[in-house]
């Protein structure tokens, strides 16, 4: 998530923002201290345009 973000130049706070969460939300996910929920992954995903190969 981490890289995603970072390649498009984007802040933690900005993609915090876009995604409705907390600055905090952002670091814990990105360092592995909390899981992205099933809720919150197709946004995630959807927002970073990252795309899951099903193979």
């Amino acid at each position: 998530m981490r890289e995603a973000r970072k390649a498009k130049g984007w802040s933690r706070a900005f993609f915090a923002t876009t995604m409705g969460k907390s600055v905090s939300w952002v670091d814990a996910v990105e360092t592995c201290i909390s899981k992205v929920s099933q809720k919150d992954l197709p946004k995630l995903l959807n927002t970073l345009e990252l795309y899951l190969n099903k193979y």
